[in-house]
């Protein structure tokens, strides 16, 4: 069960949250140390829990992982007061990733030797990039994970687009960022009013051996999958790795005979997403070092100003016809928006272009808020969900009176999946925005997903004796 301990301890937490609130025990709330005193008083489930364990298993922004007796306790309480099935459990024990990851290494006996083996273990870690496209800058975050036991590598990926009208300063900036100064592009970011435009979130497997290192990677719910291509790992005299190099195939289009396709163009009819995927085709990430980790943690506990905060801070003034480009983006929108032949279409072009503005408007006009995505067959808060766009899954619900009560293949609700990528961007320090977007999601949907059922349950006609 632990081969695969995101998915499974977030599988349990939401059931076991929806379990406390639908049930009674004793005609009291079922609450933490009331679960916590049942497991331990049980003659039946073997251990001890106390209750702050069992808030920080509930909780998605608890850091670390529960152990194997934690999930194992849980587990047996669940299937006991059979609010979950061991065909669930089973279902979730292995993610696809490992699945595939499994088959890659197999087909390509990658991982069954010595070398291949140090290879995996060196390539885990968390690891960032910032890439600047006038008027783009794309954060990548990339998290690698060596399964030691059946040695095989997973990856997960989360891709963010902002917009930055102060591109000469941000520019000057990047010029000369180390590697190891990555930490603190976020508060740059901050400072100079980076706009969230887009986001794109993707997990795989990967294969790695002394003839090639290869990732396979599929968007979470819907968007352009893609292949990165590691040609080039650099190592310290420790070998430890400090930068992997290579490209990504972000996906393919259809030509017509004679078409040529041309390098992508920043012009005023091209999406941000659009930007996103021509952005993306370099790799080159860095790792996110302890020695980095540690002094950021010293910095914030001290509370020392950084350097080149104190240098960009009050110091981005609006450059001469930076208000009139906003002006002429938000134009553009507004023109590509009013073409669109219907409400729905109007909601799709929204989150393309990465206008929350449009896209209140078009759920306030009546757009569906449980539109079907083609590419994913799932209702639309499936993918916000699955970026961590909190506000906007927010709008979905208490301005499109959003149904949660929708499942996707495996059973698992819209909740599920910003609540594995909390735990999993735990491992990527510098993300913790990104990573609270995940939280806040996760609780919010959890919480709505068990309003909507105690409401559904308490508007149920009683069955007929």
């Amino acid at each position: 069960m632990l081969n695969n301990i995101h998915e499974v301890s977030t599988f349990l937490a939401t059931r076991l949250a929806g379990f406390m609130v639908a049930n009674r025990h004793g005609n009291q709330k079922w609450t933490k140390y009331r679960v916590a005193h049942y497991i331990t008083g049980s003659e039946e489930i073997s251990g001890s829990i106390s209750d702050t364990t069992i808030g920080r298993f509930l909780d998605p922004a608890y850091p670390q992982e529960p152990s194997a007796s934690t999930v194992r306790m849980v587990t047996e309480f669940l299937l006991k007061h059979k609010w979950i099935t061991q065909d669930q459990l089973d279902l979730l024990s292995h993610s696809k990733e490992v699945q595939v990851a499994a088959a890659l290494s197999d087909y390509f006996k990658a991982g069954k030797n010595p070398a291949d083996r140090r290879l995996l273990k060196q390539l885990e870690g968390s690891y960032s990039n910032y890439i600047l496209r006038a008027p783009y800058l794309l954060e990548t975050q990339l998290i690698l994970t060596h399964h030691e036991e059946e040695q095989l590598l997973t990856a997960y990926e989360t891709m963010r687009l902002f917009k930055v009208s102060n591109n000469q300063q941000l520019q000057s900036f990047t010029e000369n960022l180390q590697s190891n100064r990555q930490h603190r592009m976020p508060a740059l970011l901050k400072v100079l009013g980076a706009e969230l435009l887009t986001q794109h979130a993707l997990s795989g497997a990967g294969v790695a051996s002394a003839g090639m290192i290869m990732l396979l990677m599929k968007p979470a719910t819907t968007g352009f999958s893609s292949t990165i291509n590691i040609d080039a790992v650099n190592l310290t005299d420790e070998d430890d790795v400090y930068r992997l190099g290579g490209s990504r195939n972000s996906g393919w289009y259809s030509l017509d005979k004679g078409e040529v396709l041309a390098p992508y163009e920043n012009t005023a009819n091209s999406s941000p997403y659009s930007a996103m995927r021509s952005l993306c085709g370099k790799i080159e990430y860095y790792p996110q070092l302890i020695a980095d980790i540690q002094r950021m943690n010293i910095d914030r506990r001290s509370k020392e100003v950084d350097s080149d905060g104190m240098k960009f801070h009050g110091t981005a003034p609006e450059l001469p016809g930076q208000k009139r480009r906003n002006q002429q983006f938000m134009e553009t929108i507004e023109k590509i928006i009013a073409k669109a032949v219907s409400l729905d279409q109007k909601l799709k072009l929204s989150i393309e272009w990465g206008s929350f503005v449009h896209f209140e408007k078009a759920l306030n006009e009546g757009a569906k808020a449980d539109l079907i995505l083609e590419d994913s067959q799932l209702p639309l808060v499936f993918y916000l969900a699955s970026l961590g766009r909190y506000e906007w899954v927010k709008a979905l619900v208490e301005l499109g009176n959003c149904d949660l009560a929708c499942r996707d293949e495996r059973g698992l609700p819209a909740s599920h999946l910003p609540g594995v990528y909390a735990k999993i961007l735990a491992k990527a320090p510098y993300a913790s925005d990104l990573r609270e977007s995940y939280v806040e999601t996760a609780r919010y949907l959890r919480d709505q997903e068990i309003q909507q059922e105690r409401m559904q349950n308490a508007t149920s006609p009683s069955p007929s004796l």
